[in-house]
């Protein structure tokens, strides 16, 4: 089994997981059948939204989420340093960062490689927040 499969059989689970939290919150609203599934995918959370949507797809069969549709979004790193209360994106930095650490990107695997790694683009201070970007979110629609 390669580094692919065991990503892949990430998303897997998390879309598991994703699909059951979104059934159960619709339940807890009355919803009888899911529309729509929005999911926001935190550009440091290790997850292919493809291969989330994929997983997301074949498993929602057979629920009340069959028919939803689901749209799945981005998030934006962000970061605030605590020194500077300097704001930045990941999108600022990941070019430089990437070639300090070399040709593979370790964030993907070990997202808390960015404390290390990572300075901030004003002051050079290591010690930073991240913001935004991290995680990943679902909201619901549906009829009752």
């Amino acid at each position: 089994m390669g580094a692919s499969d065991i990503l892949a059989m990430h998303e897997w689970a998390i879309s598991e997981s994703i699909l059951n939290s979104a059934i159960d919150s619709a339940r807890a609203q009355g919803i009888l059948k899911l529309t729509k599934i929005r999911i926001g995918v935190g550009e440091l959370a290790q997850l292919e939204p493809d291969i989330l949507r994929f997983a997301l797809e074949k498993i929602k069969a057979g629920t009340l989420a069959g028919t939803a549709i689901l749209e799945i979004e981005t998030v934006p790193a962000r970061f605030s340093c605590r020194s500077c209360e300097n704001e930045w994106g990941f999108a600022d930095v990941k070019a430089k960062l990437f070639s300090d650490v070399g040709k593979e990107d370790p964030l993907h695997y070990v997202p808390d490689f960015i404390y290390s790694f990572m300075r901030c683009p004003r002051c050079d201070s290591p010690d930073f927040n991240i913001t935004s970007g991290r995680d990943t979110s679902f909201s619901v629609e549906g009829e009752k």
